[in-house]
C-alpha cells in the first residue's frame, strides 16, 4: 500500500496505490480491448453503473456507502453516505475470478501483468492533465471492492475509509466479480460533470496481454 501527497495546482494530489499485482479487464468488442492495450482509458462516473443496459452489471446503490456500525451501548447504527464530487472509476477483476463469469458477456480479456506500472502511468498522465471545465484532480485512489454494503462491520471504519466506500463498496450479490478499481476524484460538484473521463497513457503492451476468445 502506498499513499503519497503531492502539491499541485490549488489542491494536494493524494495518490493511494492498493492493488494486487495483476488484474483482468474484459471487453465486449475487440476494438475496445485493442484501444485499452494502446493506453486509451475510459473511466466512468460511478452513477453510470446504476442503470446499465445489461441489468446483471447494474448496481442501483452505486455511489453510496452503507454500513451497520456499533453505536452507544453496542446499539447497531445504520450509516449511509455519498461523495458529491465527480468520481470516475476503472473497473477490473482480480485473477481469482472464475473465467466463465468474467467472459460471459465480455469475451475479450486483457491481463495487466504489472498493476504498479499501469497505475504509475495513470499518475504520470494526470500530472499533465488540464480539464477543459477547470476541474482539478485531487485524489487518485485504488483498492479492492468490499462486498459488505448494508452489512454490520466491526470496528467502525474511519471517516476517510467510509468516504472511500462510496466508490469501493458493492452488495454481496456482486462478489463473483472479484472487482478492484482505480478511481479519479475531481474537484467541484456533480452538476454538469461528464459521464466519462478519458486518459491516454501510451501503450501498455509491454506489461499487458490480450487473450483470444475460444471458438466453440
Amino acid at each position: 500500500m502506498r499513499e503519497v501527497v503531492r502539491q499541485r495546482w490549488r489542491f494536494q494530489l493524494i495518490v493511494h496505490y492498493e492493488l494486487p499485482p495483476q488484474l483482468y479487464r474484459a471487453f465486449d468488442e475487440l476494438r475496445f480491448a485493442e484501444a485499452f492495450l494502446d493506453g486509451h482509458l475510459r473511466l466512468m462516473e460511478r452513477y453510470y453503473y446504476r442503470a446499465l443496459e445489461l441489468r446483471e452489471h447494474a448496481d442501483p446503490t452505486e455511489g453510496e456507502a452503507r454500513l451497520t456500525v456499533t453505536g452507544v451501548n453496542a446499539t447497531p447504527v445504520n450509516y449511509s453516505g455519498e461523495l458529491f464530487n465527480p468520481v470516475y472509476v476503472l473497473c477490473m477483476s482480480r485473477t481469482e475470478v472464475e473465467w466463465a463469469h468474467l467472459t460471459r458477456t465480455r469475451p475479450y480479456v486483457v491481463l495487466v501483468e504489472d498493476t504498479r506500472k499501469f497505475f504509475e502511468a495513470i499518475e504520470l498522465e494526470l500530472a499533465r492533465y488540464r480539464d477543459p471545465d477547470s476541474r482539478e484532480v485531487f485524489r487518485l485512489d485504488s483498492g479492492c471492492v468490499s462486498y459488505d454494503k448494508g452489512e454490520r462491520v466491526d470496528p467502525t471504519p474511519s471517516h476517510p475509509e467510509r468516504e472511500r466506500l462510496t466508490y469501493l463498496q458493492k452488495p454481496a450479490s456482486f462478489l463473483p466479480d472479484c472487482e478492484s478499481r482505480i478511481a479519479v476524484v475531481m474537484s467541484g460538484s456533480l452538476k454538469a460533470a461528464c459521464t466519462s473521463f478519458h486518459l491516454s497513457i501510451g501503450s501498455i503492451r509491454t506489461f499487458a496481454t490480450r487473450f483470444v476468445p475460444s471458438v466453440a
